[in-house]
């Protein structure tokens, strides 16, 4: 999806002068807030022109705690500082430039100042002198699936959410607005909140999933907006983020690995041993299953495998291990379509053999899984088999390796995790693990 950009606020310490002892003392007031942009290899600070007493900021959030009006105030520059660091990404992005620090810069101060006018591409015929929301979005999807080539995944997401869309605007007018359609000027604080109404109110949406429906939705919004076909720039500041449950880590430790690899499969299912092959050794590399079935053989060398992943497009070297090597012998003779290394069924067919599979091997653990739908708390309990899928395998394989005491780092190259903030979940899990280990010194 492009290159990450971190936008991050701080205070500037500064010293205060010499006291009447000759001692100098750190200075509490008027400290310069900075903003810290990272954006792929470039690092740059800028002022934000605001000051603050450290008592009111909040380091964790970035933003004043303060109730005066000129909080507020920074608060509101800040957010319209994040919104222009947006607004230059995409630029560069549209157009498809890798920046120097001195071209960001240069550009954001020009979205800073309002004195960035791009020429104008007016490819679409204005309706009621607005340029078309439906054409615009389907402009989006043509451009960027090919440009950033897309799975076929990212962009059913995108179509979701323009059927949405459409949802939102057929029951619009079922409330007695026959002519009411969406324009970018409507998406507002008010048009997007009722979009999540919607979403939450009539379509019945978890608030996870309304949550990852507004950045996407946001997403399209910044691309048109540095494309200059319309001017709302207050969607940026609109906070969507509903309240959400942390998403349960489900995986199979490796006595529940040993329990499944030796559980024996009746003849009658022997259609579940290539399943439950293949997710195995999901749980040995750690590979997605869309890297899995992507496997060939000429990517397996004498005691690694060599793989461009398919969802990041990123070079992984994994080890083999003896379990990982052994799954892999089992199958050389066999001759796969396109030289698949492994035999592979479609994920959805998978992931039914594998609730069949682990429910006949007595993976009958109650889980309780939370969500949230508006402000009303979903508790479902179900037995660890129905919620078992081809991705627990790779959860699997991350939280025994940092079990075992593999350093993270390590982990993160055979995974191809980006940045240590994916991979806290995880860690999380496995320090309740040997949190749970160490009260076995407890017992006489």
């Amino acid at each position: 999806m492009g290159t990450k950009v971190v936008v991050k606020f701080r205070i500037k310490p500064r010293r205060a002068k010499a006291t009447a002892t000759g001692k100098s003392t750190s200075s509490t007031e008027n400290l310069l807030i900075t903003m810290r942009v990272t954006y792929g290899a470039l690092r740059m600070e800028f002022s934000t022109g605001f000051s603050i007493h450290t008592g009111k900021w909040d380091a964790k959030e970035g933003r004043s705690t303060g109730k005066d009006e000129s909080d507020s105030k920074i608060n509101d520059g800040l957010i319209k500082m994040v919104s222009h660091v947006h607004n230059t990404v995409d630029y560069f992005r549209v157009k498809e430039i890798e920046p120097t620090q001195s071209q960001f810069k240069e550009t954001f101060q020009k979205f800073r100042d309002g004195t960035f006018t791009p020429p104008r591409q007016q490819r679409f015929k204005p309706v009621n002198n607005y340029l078309n929301f439906w054409d615009v979005y389907q402009e989006y999807i043509i451009s960027n699936s090919k440009r950033k080539q897309w799975t076929l995944s990212t962009k059913k997401k995108y179509v979701t959410i323009r059927h949405n869309l459409i949802g939102f605007r057929d029951w619009k007018r079922s409330l007695g607005l026959p002519h009411f359609d969406l324009t970018f000027d409507y998406l507002d604080e008010s048009g997007l909140q009722s979009f999540v109404d919607y979403l939450s109110d009539i379509l019945k949406y978890r608030n996870s999933t309304i949550n990852k429906n507004m950045i996407m939705l946001k997403v399209v919004m910044r691309w048109a907006y540095c494309k200059h076909y319309h001017n709302n720039t207050v969607f940026e500041t609109v906070k969507t983020n509903m309240k959400s449950a942390p998403k349960k880590v489900v995986f199979f430790n490796m006595k529940e690995l040993k329990q499944l690899e030796e559980y024996e499969i009746p003849k009658q299912k022997s259609y579940l041993e290539k399943t439950r092959d293949v997710f195995l050794f999901m749980c040995y590399t750690g590979l997605r299953y869309s890297d899995v079935a992507n496997l060939k053989r000429c990517d397996i060398q004498e005691n690694r495998i060599e793989i461009v992943t398919e969802k990041t497009n990123v070079v992984l070297n994994i080890d083999l291990n003896s379990h990982s090597r052994r799954i892999l012998q089992k199958y050389e003779r066999y001759r796969f379509k396109k030289d698949a290394a492994l035999p592979m069924i479609s994920n959805q067919k998978m992931n039914k053999n594998l609730h069949e599979l682990c429910k006949q091997a007595g993976f009958n653990k109650l889980i309780r899984i939370i969500n949230y739908q508006g402000c009303q708390r979903i508790d479902e309990i179900k037995p660890k088999y129905e919620v078992i899928g081809t991705h627990t395998g790779r959860r699997s394989f991350i939280c025994n390796a940092i079990s075992m005491g593999i350093p993270p780092q390590v982990v993160m190259k055979w995974t191809g995790h980006s940045d240590y903030k994916a991979m806290k979940p995880y860690i999380d899990v496995c320090d309740e693990i040997k949190a749970e280990a160490m009260k076995k010194f407890d017992d006489p």
